[in-house]
């Protein structure tokens, strides 16, 4: 059996990877290799990898187990689609620093992360 979520946690693997290697690269350019040096750059790359690694696993998790109990698989692919979506658009706003973005994002992440143990509940 297939489970939809592994192709979210594959692409959200993938973010988080490119995510670290966006930290090293930016170390690497600002000659930095602890902390963030006080350069918002490196602050935004840092935050960005960070803020993933806190919210990705939860989520996915949590998608798992909403699919696993014989979710919806309707329901499975658009909170998996518009969760991976707002990610990618969260890590950009992080990055360089776009407010709406961040924001918007957020609130997606808090309300997916409401959601789902309300639908495994239910």
């Amino acid at each position: 059996m297939t489970y939809t979520t592994a192709y979210f946690a594959s692409i959200l693997g993938l973010l988080i990877i490119a995510l670290a290697l966006n930290v090293s690269r930016t170390r690497i350019k600002h000659k930095i290799s602890f902390g963030d040096g006080g350069i918002k750059e490196l602050k935004g790359a840092i935050r960005a990898h960070g803020n993933a690694i806190e919210n990705v696993p939860f989520i996915l998790i949590l998608l798992f187990f909403y699919e696993v109990e014989e979710g919806n698989q309707t329901i499975v692919w658009w909170i998996g689609t518009i969760f991976t979506i707002s990610r990618f658009l969260h890590a950009w706003g992080m990055i360089k620093r776009i407010s709406i973005f961040r924001i918007s994002t957020t609130v997606v992440t808090y309300l997916t992360g409401i959601l789902l143990p309300i639908l495994i509940l239910l």
